[in-house]
């Protein structure tokens, strides 16, 4: 059977869905092996920057991926209803695992990563030290910031544990 690696992958482990062929599954927790680092993301489908700011993270997503297969971006979701969450999934096509609407007030290990806004990005590595956020010293800088970071960090990742050959 398997077994998460990470605190992040404990944490998520049976609380995760997915997107697939448009209908909301459960996201198997074997899927989340080999993730080193996570962008936990907190957004809405009502909050108006978060709509401006998720397009850039699903193509940033497929770059970082393309490259970096041990990064993994988990949805928080803040939406009203399971269902709202689903459609704002549904509609900006987000490529990555959400925590299950259900599971967001039970999941602590999680939920402890917001700020006090979002959209709000939060890297964090395996274990869930945090690497980069969207709130700084309590004053917000914005995912963007994250994004950069998480560009940065991951280069570094790759120069010390480099991808075999073939």
């Amino acid at each position: 059977p398997y077994l998460p690696a990470g605190a992040i992958e404990r944490a998520l482990a049976g609380k995760l869905v997915a997107l697939e062929n448009g209908a909301v599954r459960p996201h198997a927790p074997a899927r989340l092996a080999g993730a080193r680092f996570f962008g936990v993301y907190f957004s809405a489908s009502w909050c108006g920057p978060c709509r401006a700011f998720t397009p850039q993270l699903v193509d940033a997503y497929g770059k970082i991926r393309a490259l970096y297969p041990e990064f993994e971006v988990v949805l928080v979701s803040s939406d009203n209803s399971a269902a709202d969450m689903v459609a704002y999934m549904r509609e900006d096509r987000m490529p990555w695992p959400a925590l299950a609407w259900a599971a967001t007030k039970s999941a602590r290990e999680i939920t402890r990563y917001a700020g006090s806004g979002i959209p709000c990005l939060v890297l964090v590595n395996a274990e869930g030290k945090v690497l980069a956020d969207s709130f700084r010293r309590g004053s917000y800088v914005g995912p963007d910031s994250v994004l950069d970071e998480t560009w940065k960090v991951l280069r570094e990742y790759r120069k010390k544990n480099p991808r075999p050959k073939g």
